[in-house]
Formats: structure tokens, sequence, C-alpha cells
């Protein structure tokens, strides 16, 4: 630090994390709502979705359920991919 000071007078060097662009920004944001959603929704089992107002659970649910070990695993092995 010392050394880029004294090398480019005048300079002031700070130290920080360069931003992230706004896609990515947004991104990190909605991927760990998705990852706990997806291993909510399998822990609470079919007791949820009337907590949210659907009487019955979708389609999509009872083959995720029927591999929710392979569910939860996708959910955060993806998300953390991501």
């Amino acid at each position: 630090m010392k050394m880029l000071e004294a090398q480019f007078l005048g300079i002031d060097v700070m130290l920080d994390n360069y931003p992230p662009p706004l896609p990515k920004h947004l991104l990190s944001k909605v991927v760990p709502v998705f990852q706990f959603g997806v291993i909510g929704i399998m822990m609470a089992s079919e007791q949820i979705f009337p907590m949210i107002g659907i009487m019955t659970p979708p389609l999509w649910y009872y083959s995720s359920r029927a591999n929710s070990f392979e569910s939860i695993t996708s959910a955060w092995l993806f998300g953390n991919i991501m």
C-alpha cells in the first residue's frame, strides 16, 4: 500500500469490493428465497398449502415429494452454483 502511494502521488487508494452488476445482485437475493422455499415446502408437507391459500397441492408437488431428498439437495446444490 505504501509503495503504491509513493509511486503514484496524489492518488487515494481505497480497498473495497467491486460492486456486482444489477442482474447478479438480484439473482443473489432471489436464489436463497427459492432454496429455502423448496426446503420449507418439502419439510412442511401438504399442510403448508392451505396456509398460503392453495387448497389442493399442485401436481409438481407430488413428484417432488416422492423424491424429497433429491428435490432438497438439487435446490441446495443448484442454488449454490447460481
